[in-house]
């Protein structure tokens, strides 16, 4: 339904009105980005409009993928972005996948689990932007702050504030004392 209706507003935005839609944020493994795209076997049948194009292959290479694309091939496809709050909820949830077998699997608690979501959550705004190879190099940034080390975490970190305002000699503020 949510598809449909995303295919509907792109079709009717472009065909009534001569808006393109450029970018679209949406879950991972949203139907939207399946429906809201040119068909493949379209595709193939317009050399003129998609030259070389080869309908794209499952992961064994032996299977064309499934053609679930409905928009219309003189309406430019929208770019897609992950959701970071559905992509967050994704990470979190293996960890308190892992913190529910028990203290015989892992230490991990339901407040590292927590921490780790938050973490992780500063961790995807901080470098959204970034190239992925410092990305890549700053993805242990939520691991490492959940053990003391600050040496990856940004502004939104406030015990790397108070070890930068002790080593400095300067005392701390009651905010800073409170949470971290």
């Amino acid at each position: 339904m949510e598809a449909d209706a995303a295919l509907v507003l792109t079709t009717k935005m472009y065909e009534e009105h001569g808006l393109v839609i450029n970018k679209v944020v949406a879950d991972d493994d949203s139907s939207m980005k399946a429906v809201v795209c040119h068909s493949y076997a379209a595709k193939e049948k317009r050399p003129d409009l998609f030259p070389g194009y080869k309908w794209p292959r499952t992961s064994k290479g032996n299977q064309k993928n499934k053609d679930g694309g409905l928009l219309p091939l003189h309406i430019p496809e929208p770019g897609w972005l992950a959701d970071p709050t559905h992509r967050t909820k994704v990470v979190a949830k293996r960890f308190f996948e892992i913190q529910k077998k028990g203290k015989g699997y892992s230490t991990i608690t339901k407040a590292d689990c927590l921490h780790m979501k938050k973490y992780y959550g500063y961790f995807l705004k901080q470098n959204q932007n970034k190239t992925y190879e410092k990305m890549l190099a700053a993805s242990n940034t939520p691991l490492e702050h959940l053990f003391d080390n600050h040496a990856f975490c940004g502004s939104w970190c406030k015990r790397k504030k108070e070890l930068e305002m002790l080593a400095n000699g300067e005392k701390l503020t009651q905010s800073y004392e409170v949470y971290y």
